[in-house]
């Protein structure tokens, strides 16, 4: 999925296409007296912005995408820097090819973006511009056109690829989930006499829970998708039938409790404390995510823009003012 780096920082999803750039664009733009750190075919990158975006860096933008992942060994500086050139030569690439993105284009997305609950209060809280994110936009959209040259899947090849793809478009079931862990059968077998007997799965949690972060509040370990891997199979097996309001027979499943010790033998008692269903996206809802998905695929997927991009930047004239930074440059100052 592309996420641009603006909304990212702000945790918000943007368009469905693979981007492996950071974007935060800035109001450096503006600073045209800056001294540039380094110019793309004369275009520069001022300090400002260089500096602005270096102050957003976070420990997530040095994993790679790989599987397991792993850890950029570049600076953050350097992959700043490099990410920034990037953008300019996606944009000089989709400008030379008559590809950049036009104002019907933006405000076909950003009008509809801007009013999204969740980037609305990143912008509030200063946490991305409105600007950073037309700007985002721009480049995403440059990037597509660079792979599909504006080509569109037609009505039914949009039809068949979410048909394709529907499980995709679904939500699994949610559940708020309560636990009391044990150490042994017996005690648990108690628990359940108890709760039988009429006291509250919270008092019984504090009376007889041996895990000390859920202990205090009554049991609680929050929301969890029925398909989370971070929950035991057995226990999600358990949990499945359940209604909201009932909880599980004890449940024994190996558990590592992080005191050195390894894994042990542990009995859970699970309450479901809310249960969402699960929900299917329809076609209409998402039918111009899909359009866009369904034209990538139709080309053969983005590599064609990434080969039309990496020549383009063999060719560009990058020259680059800061040292240390040299590698990022065809030509050094």
């Amino acid at each position: 999925m592309l996420r641009n780096t603006a909304l990212k920082h702000a945790g918000i999803a943007c368009w469905p296409v693979a981007l492996f750039i950071m974007i935060t664009f800035t109001s450096s733009f503006a600073a045209a007296q800056d001294k540039p750190v380094a110019t793309v075919n004369g275009e520069a990158i001022s300090t400002t912005e260089f500096y602005n975006r270096l102050q957003r860096v976070k420990g997530s933008d040095f994993l790679l995408p790989t599987n397991p992942p792993t850890m950029r060994t570049e600076t953050a500086g350097y992959i700043v820097l490099n990410s920034i050139i990037n953008e300019r030569i996606i944009l000089q690439c989709a400008a030379k090819s008559s590809l950049t993105a036009t104002d019907a284009e933006i405000e076909a997305e950003l009008a509809p973006l801007l009013k999204r609950d969740n980037v609305a209060k990143a912008i509030k809280d200063g946490s991305v511009t409105a600007d950073e994110v037309k700007y985002d936009l721009m480049v995403q959209i440059a990037r597509f056109n660079l792979a599909t040259e504006r080509k569109l899947a037609s009505a039914d090849e949009i039809e068949k690829f979410y048909k394709d793809h529907i499980d995709a478009y679904k939500s699994p079931e949610r559940w708020g989930l309560s636990a009391i862990r044990v150490k042994s059968l017996d005690v648990a077998n108690t628990v359940v006499s108890e709760l039988k007997g009429g006291k509250t799965f919270e008092e019984t949690a504090r009376a007889y829970s041996v895990d000390d972060r859920t202990r205090a509040t009554g049991g609680k370990i929050g929301v969890f998708d029925a398909d989370d891997k971070n929950l035991p199979v057995e226990l999600r097996k358990a949990v499945a039938p359940l209604q909201n309001g009932q909880y599980t027979q004890p449940i024994g499943t190996q558990f590592d409790a992080g005191d050195g010790a390894g894994k042990q033998l542990v009995y859970w008692i699970i309450k479901v404390t809310a249960k969402s269903p699960a929900t299917q996206r329809g076609f209409d809802e998402v039918k111009d995510q899909i359009a866009r998905l369904a034209a990538i695929q139709k080309v053969g997927g983005m590599q064609k823009a990434d080969d039309r991009i990496a020549e383009f930047r063999k060719a560009a004239d990058v020259k680059i003012n800061l040292a240390g930074y040299d590698g990022l440059g065809s030509t050094t100052k």
